[in-house]
């Protein structure tokens, strides 16, 4: 992975309603509007990211591998 490049983990997904009151768009279809949580992982060593602050004390990453990746 290169610096900069974030991985997803997981989508975590609170609510799915329809878009446009389920109006089907010719040739597509229908549309939801999805409410979500995106978890993801960053290398807290990687230059871009080092503009966070306190990116290094984040829930979990002691846990992780050395680089902070799982």
């Amino acid at each position: 992975m290169s610096p900069g490049q974030h991985r997803p983990v997981r989508l975590e997904v609170h609510a799915r309603e329809p878009f446009a009151e389920a109006y089907r768009f010719p040739g597509i279809g229908a549309y939801e509007v999805l409410t979500a949580t995106a978890h993801y992982t960053m290398d807290p060593k990687a230059a871009v990211n080092h503009a966070i602050p306190d990116l290094d004390l984040a829930p979990g990453l002691q846990s992780r591998c050395k680089d902070g990746l799982p």
